[in-house]
């Protein structure tokens, strides 16, 4: 019972933050001030609470989520990520762009994954594991990001070209890619719709496009 309340409340404070579009440090401050409360009305020790509280407002107060185009988003993802991690499991998050790596490097093994899910698994269970991951240097894993995103757009580029760009198909393309880039970039656009759809469709780009481009497809007349 206390955790369905704890649910009701913290839903309550991720309207609130949606509902301001741009957002200040005082709003997150504020925000987290009804989240440390939600925590300590569910009898979680002041300690963790007061330490989690702590942690999260500094990921949050970040010039790079604040100045994001959606930073409510942002704030929720960090908020629930670092709950999972308090409440004993692995924070999760799931990338599309993992398609598009496996389609560069070809390594489809599954002794390759199941090694990659060893390492996540150790790094879960064994924080001096895990520690030891943080001791990465920023610059190595920025160029690493870096190096990625960058192959990963031109698969995506080499897979458009690889079709011919015919009106029908750049249209498909065109609105898909912008329809999904804009709203995942403004999803307060969504704000009167259910929090689970929200969740689906407004935080990444890719379903939206994807249904989108699946539709017009069906749509549109095809050329003879």
């Amino acid at each position: 019972m206390a955790f369905e309340g704890l649910s009701e409340k913290l839903n309550g404070v991720f309207k609130r933050l949606r509902g301001k579009g741009r957002l200040t440090e005082a709003d997150v401050r504020e925000g987290m001030r009804e989240v440390r409360l939600a925590l300590l009305e569910a009898d979680v020790s002041y300690k963790v609470v007061k330490d989690f509280v702590a942690d999260v407002t500094e990921k949050c107060v970040g010039t790079d989520v604040l100045d994001s185009l959606t930073p409510a988003q942002q704030i929720i993802k960090i908020v629930n990520q670092e709950l999972t991690a308090l409440m004993g499991g692995l924070p999760t998050a799931t990338y599309s762009q993992n398609v598009g790596i496996v389609t560069t490097n070809k390594v489809v093994n599954r002794t390759v994954f199941a090694i990659a899910g060893g390492f996540l698994l150790l790094a879960g269970i064994s924080p001096k594991f895990a520690a030891l991951l943080t001791t990465i240097p920023q610059c190595v894993l920025g160029g690493a990001t870096v190096t990625v995103f960058s192959t990963i757009a031109m698969t995506g580029m080499k897979l458009i070209a690889s079709q011919d760009l015919t009106a029908r198909n750049t249209t498909i393309v065109g609105l898909s890619a912008a329809l999904g880039v804009g709203i995942s970039k403004a999803s307060e656009a969504l704000s009167q719709f259910p929090e689970a759809f929200t969740m689906v469709f407004g935080q990444s780009p890719v379903v939206i496009a994807t249904i989108m481009a699946v539709l017009l497809n069906l749509i549109l007349p095809k050329e003879k």
